[in-house]
C-alpha cells in the first residue's frame, strides 16, 4: 500500500483502507497433545474425555488473522468473540515455544502493545512462528509510518 492511497482524516491522521489478509491460521492441535495423551490413559473416565473434546473444539475454533493494519483473534465454540489489535500499537514481539510444540514444528508469538484492555496477546501453537513474527514486525513498521506514530521509551 502506498502513501498516495492514504487519505487524511479531519484530525490530521492518515486513514488507510484495509484490503489485504496477509496471514490466517487456526491454533494447532499440537498444543493439546499432552491432554490427548492423558485422555487415552484415562479413557474410562468421562471427565477427561469431555475435557479433551472441549480443548479440541476450542483450538479448532480459535483463528488468528493478520491484515494490513490489524491482528484479529477470533475465539469461541458457540459464542464467538473477536479481539482486534491495531498493529501500530505493538511495542514488542517475542517468539517462544515449549519442547512439545517444538517437536511438532509450532510455537507462539507474544505481542506487547499499548492496548488498554489486553496489552499482552499470545498467538498460540502456530506453524512457523518466526516467519509470522517477521511479517508482523514489518507490518508494524509500515503502519506506524502510515499513521505517523512514533514509539517513545520512558
Amino acid at each position: 500500500m502506498d502513501l498516495e492511497q492514504a487519505s487524511m482524516t479531519p484530525g490530521g491522521a492518515r486513514h488507510v483502507p484495509e484490503s489485504t489478509v496477509l496471514w490466517s491460521e487456526t491454533e494447532g492441535q499440537a498444543a493439546n497433545a499432552l491432554t490427548y495423551l492423558l485422555c487415552l490413559l484415562t479413557f474410562w473416565l468421562v471427565l477427561p474425555v469431555g475435557y479433551a473434546v472441549y480443548r479440541f473444539l476450542r483450538s479448532a475454533t480459535t483463528r488468528y488473522t493478520l491484515t494490513d493494519q490489524r491482528l484479529l483473534m477470533q475465539t469461541g465454540i458457540i459464542v464467538k468473540q473477536i479481539d482486534t489489535l491495531e498493529l501500530y500499537r505493538v511495542k514488542d514481539i517475542t517468539v517462544d515455544s515449549s519442547i512439545l510444540l517444538t517437536l511438532f514444528g509450532r510455537g507462539s508469538v507474544v505481542l506487547q502493545s499499548t492496548d488498554t484492555t489486553h496489552p499482552t496477546k499470545r498467538i498460540h501453537a502456530i506453524a512457523s512462528p518466526a516467519r509470522v513474527a517477521t511479517l508482523m514486525r514489518d507490518r508494524v513498521k509500515q503502519c506506524r509510518v502510515l499513521k505517523g506514530v512514533r514509539a517513545f521509551d520512558h
